[in-house]
C-alpha cells in the first residue's frame, strides 16, 4: 500500500509539474525570435509551382532535354536557399531508366541527378496488354535543394531528362520550389 501512495503522489507531481511548463510556455513568454511567436507576412516565403498531366515521351540518350510544363520562374529580393519538390509518373521500355536533374539558373540543383529505375515492365501475371499498359507507370517523388543561396535576382528553373537507352515517359509531373530566406 505504502508502494502505491508513493506512486500516485509521483505521478501527481509529475503531472503538476507538466501542468505548470505548460502554462509559463505559452506566446508570451517565449523568448523573442523565436517563430512561435511571430506571425509571417503573407508570401513572406516565396514559392513557384508548375506541372503538367500530358504524357511526355524522352527519346534522348546523349544529351538533356527540358521537361514539359516544368519551368517555373521565381524572383527572389533576398538570398535564399531553394528546396525544390518533383512528383510524376514514369515508364520506360523493358531495362532502360530515366534520369533526370534540376537546373537553377545555368547550375545544378543538388543531387545533380538521379535515376528513376522505370524499365521493369515485366508482365508476370500475364494480364491482358490493355491492363498491364496502364499498371506499368510508377510513382516517384524526390527532394532537391540548392547547396548555397541564391539571389537576389530572377531565376529560371528547368526539370530536364534523358534515358539509358529506348524511350522513357513521364506523366503527371509536378514541381514545387519553396525559397527560405538565409
Amino acid at each position: 500500500m505504502k508502494k502505491l501512495v508513493m506512486i500516485v503522489a509521483i505521478t501527481w507531481i509529475l503531472s503538476l509539474v507538466t501542468t505548470l511548463i505548460i502554462v509559463y510556455y505559452t506566446p508570451a513568454n517565449l523568448a523573442n525570435g523565436t517563430v512561435s511567436s511571430q506571425k509571417l507576412a503573407p508570401y513572406s516565403i516565396p514559392f513557384v509551382t508548375a506541372g503538367g498531366n500530358w504524357p511526355q515521351r524522352i527519346e534522348s540518350v546523349t544529351s538533356w532535354v527540358d521537361i514539359n510544363d516544368m519551368a517555373p520562374a521565381l524572383t527572389l529580393d533576398r538570398p535564399c536557399r531553394l528546396v525544390l519538390i518533383f512528383s510524376a509518373e514514369a515508364n520506360a521500355d523493358p531495362g532502360q531508366n530515366i534520369k533526370l536533374r534540376v537546373l537553377v539558373g545555368e547550375g545544378p540543383a543538388w543531387p545533380y541527378e538521379i535515376t528513376l529505375n522505370v524499365g521493369d515492365n515485366t508482365n508476370p501475371y500475364d494480364y491482358p496488354s490493355h491492363v498491364f499498359v496502364q499498371m506499368s507507370y510508377a510513382s516517384y517523388s524526390f527532394t532537391f535543394y540548392t547547396e548555397s543561396s541564391v539571389g537576389p535576382g530572377a531565376f529560371s528553373i528547368r526539370v530536364q531528362g534523358k534515358v539509358t537507352g529506348g524511350n522513357g515517359y513521364i506523366t503527371h509531373r509536378n514541381l514545387a520550389v519553396i525559397a527560405l530566406p538565409t
